[in-house]
């Protein structure tokens, strides 16, 4: 073979061989490149899926927190309850509502419905009707309606709704009262929603405290079960809490509930915030571990984007831009930490001045400006607590009026600047006449002040030593009818509460004394029977003046 002949084999050869090199090499390339696509996916989407775990199960820790208020078997006030719900809330912000269902039979569904009510007055058991309006709920043997729920705000049209009118919800309703334990529900259209993204049940039975769990017949979990405490979670809300990261990072996240090979419920779907096309051809499935008797899985597909970050064609270029890359993303996520750190600080500044600011609202609120003791506000509060305690142990309370005598006239005269002074020194002597926690002394408007004293027979006492000490002050007073100084027209009322008294019936009443003594010309203490608004029958505790 020539020389010229040799040239051209070992040229075709190299031609060959270098062609053949470079198409396995790129093949090679390009499987390394899917690898690793795959594997920053898997690790990625495993992350996300544990995180988002996390915060599913620790979701529902809260009900155990919840179900320990009921454990005398007898379900807690309305007040109790809400307060423990918004201590839960403030360290698990992802629960859309906290609600307890108890088991009504249909024997027990008016007196329920009766004692709802001075919760919420329009309160009956519910369902929703062929429109999709809330109705009453139809005659069934017993009812799950949703009696208590926290927030009330944003949840208002839950109350009532009877979960036993669902079949979706009614089915893990059993199936946790037979099991003893928590049972999600499959995904559901909240009753509290008005959009269509999706939510959730978690139910908690809670049984008699003398019933044993280990008993295995179902009759005995209906007999011994109260009823239910359920969590109220949004998928989403959940989803975006946990599963995303602050920056997209191109990957369409798509969460399902298997309930089975050929039943599969998207319940989320959150597509790349990139705005780049999906990779069709790769995606990455994790089951999450099971969820309370549900599925869940994490299925992600990653965009054209995502895909092209793992993409290299020269190994120096790779390797130079890599550096490169790398330099500044530390130096953007250092940037992005100092100035997280300093929006944190600014936040936390504000949210202490926010704070005090609330205090200070708060005092003010319950605080007459002028004298510095309750205002009418704060009084209406107090003796509503007062009033259903005294109620609740069967002992006094009483309601003192008192108005200064003549104070247009003072005003006149003295001017307004004297007119408060006179106001302020007054309010400072009944101030100091009441120490005990269940008293209270306030401005009940203009001149008007009301004493609120609880568990004391001797009232009468009280309300001359009133008198007394506001004729001590010699605070002169010209334009008076009645005397040289200040005086004070005083009435009251003594009662134990019954059943159909109301608070406003005891302030009336102290109210007439109050007019019947500036009647009698002032200056003088005059009681006056209590009288039910109802004419119920009434304690009344006697006097002597």
């Amino acid at each position: 073979m020539s020389a010229n002949g040799r040239f051209a084999l070992w040229q075709g050869l190299i031609i060959i061989s270098g062609l053949f090199l470079t198409g396995i090499s790129s093949w090679l390339i390009y499987q390394g490149e899917i690898r690793d696509v795959n594997n920053a996916m898997k690790i990625d989407v495993d992350h996300r899926s544990e995180v988002l775990a996390r915060m599913l199960f620790s979701s529902v820790e809260p009900l155990h927190v919840m179900a320990a208020l009921f454990e005398n078997d007898t379900p807690p006030t309305y007040a109790r309850f809400n307060k423990h719900a918004q201590r839960i809330f403030s360290d698990h912000n992802a629960i859309q509502a906290l609600e307890w269902i108890p088991k009504v039979q249909l024997s027990e569904r008016d007196g329920i419905e009766k004692k709802m009510r001075h919760l919420y007055p329009d309160f009956e058991i519910r369902q929703r009707g062929l429109d999709n309006s809330m109705v009453r709920a139809s005659e069934r043997e017993e009812y799950f309606p949703v009696s208590y729920v926290a927030p009330i705000i944003g949840n208002e049209k839950a109350i009532g709704f009877d979960l036993a009118s669902n079949a979706t919800r009614y089915a893990s309703l059993i199936k946790s009262r037979d099991s003893a334990t928590e049972i999600a529900t499959a995904s559901i259209n909240l009753v509290q929603e008005t959009g269509n993204s999706k939510g959730f049940l978690v139910f908690l039975p809670i049984y008699k405290t003398t019933f044993n769990k280990l008993i295995v017949d179902k009759n005995d979990f209906n007999e011994h079960l109260l009823g239910f405490v359920l969590g109220v979670y949004r998928i989403n809300e959940l989803f975006y809490k946990s599963a995303l990261t602050e920056n997209p990072i191109g990957l369409e996240l798509m969460l399902y509930d298997n309930h089975s090979s050929a039943d599969v419920d998207l319940l989320l779907r959150d597509i790349s915030r990139t705005g780049v096309d999906l990779e069709t051809d790769i995606s990455y499935k994790k089951d999450l571990p099971l969820f309370y008797s549900r599925q869940w899985s994490l299925v992600a597909k990653p965009t054209h984007g995502y895909v092209g970050e793992f993409h290299s064609y020269i190994p120096h270029a790779v390797a130079f831009f890599g550096c490169l890359l790398t330099l500044l993303t530390v130096f953007y996520m250092r940037m992005i930490y100092s100035q997280s750190v300093r929006v944190q600080k600014m936040v936390d500044d504000k949210t202490r001045e926010l704070s005090l600011v609330n205090q200070k609202l708060k005092r003010i609120s319950r605080t007459d400006s002028l004298t510095q003791i309750a205002n009418r506000r704060c009084m209406d509060v107090f003796f509503d607590k007062e009033w259903a305690r005294a109620k609740r142990y069967q002992s006094t309370i009483s309601v003192i009026m008192i108005d200064i005598d003549n104070f247009k006239q003072y005003n006149d005269f003295y001017g307004h600047q004297l007119g408060d002074e006179c106001l302020k020194s007054v309010a400072q002597v009944f101030s100091k006449m009441l120490g005990r926690p269940g008293d209270m002394v306030a401005r009940y408007g203009g001149e008007e002040f009301c004493l609120i004293i609880a568990h004391n027979t001797d009232v009468s006492a009280i309300a001359h030593k009133c008198q007394t000490s506001v004729e001590r002050l010699q605070i002169s007073h010209q334009m008076s009818q009645t005397s040289d100084y200040v005086t004070i027209s005083v009435g009251y009322c003594t009662v134990i509460p019954q059943q159909g008294m109301m608070p406003q019936d005891a302030l009336k009443a102290a109210d007439k004394a109050l007019y019947l003594a500036k009647d009698n010309g002032k200056n003088r203490v005059e009681k006056m029977l209590f009288e039910s608004g109802k004419q119920a029958a009434a304690t009344l505790i006697e006097t002597n003046d």
